[in-house]
């Protein structure tokens, strides 16, 4: 069977299994920056003249933390406020949705499928994902895919990089709390929490930059006019500087909760 023909079917299966989540809805005929201002604030816009569309870009927080489990309350607010704000957005006709994820569409395969599974399993039995550490692109996708197409639109090899980067931070900062390292270890360990965290912050320019010019890519491949772009806020004002030499209308928008940003690759921890 060919792999799309198997991808629309496992989509199938999936959707009838995911109970459409609602609240909060705002309607499709409010202004677009009143909408914003609701859930948030519209921490930057970028009007041009004839402006052949438009671009939303949503400052994103999100758990760093392995597995499955229950977020913080700051993010579970940050996470409802993007939620009703893509749900809005692809009622006024939005249809694609790049977020922080290697390059290409985000499709049920060998290597998301049990995310797919995951996320449609707790949909189907009621639990609000706002509250937990699911990968929420793929859950938007469950809820609006006949409307919404969701692409990864980070650069393959300075993701791979930063995944690489972030996973030894991430190990060392577990390891760091034991109590039966000597300080020599400890400080070794120190060490690389420094080290990763700037070679962190050495890709934050350039990821930016190519998320903002390969959503651009997909829109205009795709056709379409009018497009998301979800990233952490690090990311945003280097995507920012390329969306707005483009010709849309362009407009930031932070949740409600969304603490200001530093200006640090840092992971976040919940």
């Amino acid at each position: 069977m060919p792999s799309k023909v198997i991808t629309t079917v496992f989509l199938a299966f999936v959707l009838t299994a995911c109970a459409s989540e609602s609240g909060n809805e705002i309607s499709p005929t409010v202004p677009l920056v009143s909408a914003m201002e609701q859930l948030g604030q519209v921490r930057q816009s970028v009007k041009a003249p004839d402006a052949k569309g438009q671009v939303v870009v949503i400052k994103d927080r999100h758990s760093t933390r392995p597995g499955f489990h229950r977020v913080r309350r700051q993010l579970r607010q940050v996470q409802k406020d993007n939620r009703h704000l893509i749900q809005y957005l692809v009622r006024r006709g939005f249809r694609i949705l790049g977020c922080e994820q290697t390059l290409g569409e985000i499709l049920p395969n060998a290597t998301t499928e049990s995310q797919y599974k995951l996320i449609a399993g707790r949909m189907k039995h009621g639990i609000d994902l706002d509250e937990y550490s699911v990968f929420q692109p793929i859950r938007f996708q469950l809820l609006w895919g006949a409307n919404l197409s969701v692409w990864g639109v980070e650069d393959p090899a300075l993701f791979a990089k930063d995944i690489s980067d972030f996973r030894a931070f991430a190990k060392a900062r577990q390891n760091v709390r034991r109590n039966d390292l000597t300080e020599a270890d400890r400080a070794g360990l120190r060490s690389v929490l420094v080290a990763s965290q700037q070679k962190l912050r050495l890709n934050i320019k350039a990821r930016g930059e190519k998320a903002a010019e390969n959503l651009l890519s997909i829109m205009q491949e795709q056709g379409v006019s009018h497009g998301i772009l979800l990233v952490g806020g690090a990311h945003v004002p280097a995507a920012l500087r390329v969306l707005e030499q483009t010709g849309y209308d362009i407009y930031v928008f932070a949740s409600s909760r969304y603490a200001p940003e530093k200006n640090t690759a840092a992971p976040e921890d919940d």
